[in-house]
Parts: structure tokens; C-alpha cells; sequence
């Protein structure tokens, strides 16, 4: 059963290492720019390091967001998105892909609607989507910044 979070900016946080976070990495490839897991920025995390989460009101389930970076390029609006060509997760101008964030014991779980999870590897590899698994390596942390502006 997920719960309602408030629209907003949050740091997304990975159980692999302390303050490791996810990270959308300021250069493009094929498909977008990788999003990385990545030692969070001090004092405060960086741009690529916040991202925008905002519920999908007609979605009829509770708990489907759509996540992009907070900041935005060239009045451009990139989402965080899977990609049918591999099992990676990217930023990119694209259709918005519904994320469901679950909660569990341990934090939270956040899967498509192929049932694919961010699985963080290790630091500084690019977030995968994996089969569920009970590892702490699909388990993430969301810390509240800012509410989302208007």
C-alpha cells in the first residue's frame, strides 16, 4: 500500500553508502543523461542531486509519480525514464514514465509499471532496473527540501 507524498523537491537518497544520492550527471549520451549514484554534494546537495516529485492526479492508484530534476535547461523539462533499449535509468525529454513509490520497513521502493527497480549497484555506476529482490541495493531514502513551487 503506498502512501501520498507532498508535491515537492527531494533528495533521493541510496542505501549503498552514506549520503549516496541520486544523481543526474550533467552530460548526454544516445539516450539522455545516465543517472548515477554519487556522493552527495556539501554542504547542500547540487542540482543534478535534487529532483521533483509530483503525484499523478487521474493515475486512479495512490502512489504514482512523476519525477524529474528540479532544475530545468533551456526551458526544457526532462523526466526521469526508463528505456526500452537496456535496463538503465536516464533523464530525458520524453514521454513521463509513472514511478510507484512504495513504502517498506527499510525505506522506500521505487518501481514502473513493469514492476522494474531502481537498483543501485554501487557508487558511481548508472541506476539499473531490476527484478524485485529484498536487497538494501533497491531501498531509498527521500529527504523534503522544498515544497514545489506553484
Amino acid at each position: 500500500m503506498s502512501q501520498l507524498l507532498p508535491d515537492g523537491i527531494f533528495v533521493i537518497g541510496a542505501h549503498i553508502g552514506f549520503q549516496i544520492v541520486l544523481t543526474s550527471t550533467p552530460h548526454a549520451v544516445d539516450h539522455g543523461a545516465p543517472v548515477i549514484a554519487a556522493p552527495q554534494e556539501q554542504p547542500f546537495p547540487g542540482p543534478g542531486q535534487q529532483w521533483r516529485i509530483h503525484r499523478v492526479a487521474d493515475s486512479g492508484l495512490p502512489g504514482r509519480y512523476i519525477i524529474r530534476p528540479a532544475y530545468e535547461e533551456d526551458g526544457t523539462t526532462p523526466v526521469l525514464t526508463d528505456n526500452a533499449q537496456d535496463d538503465l535509468l536516464w533523464v530525458n525529454n520524453t514521454q513521463p514514465v509513472e514511478w510507484v513509490i512504495n513504502p517498506t520497513p527499510r525505506g522506500f521502493t521505487i518501481f514502473n509499471d513493469k514492476e522494474q527497480y531502481l537498483t543501485a549497484e554501487h557508487i558511481g555506476a548508472q541506476i539499473r532496473l531490476g527484478k524485485p529482490n529484498s536487497s538494501p541495493n533497491q531501498t531509498w531514502t527521500l529527504r523534503f527540501i522544498a515544497p514545489a513551487a506553484g
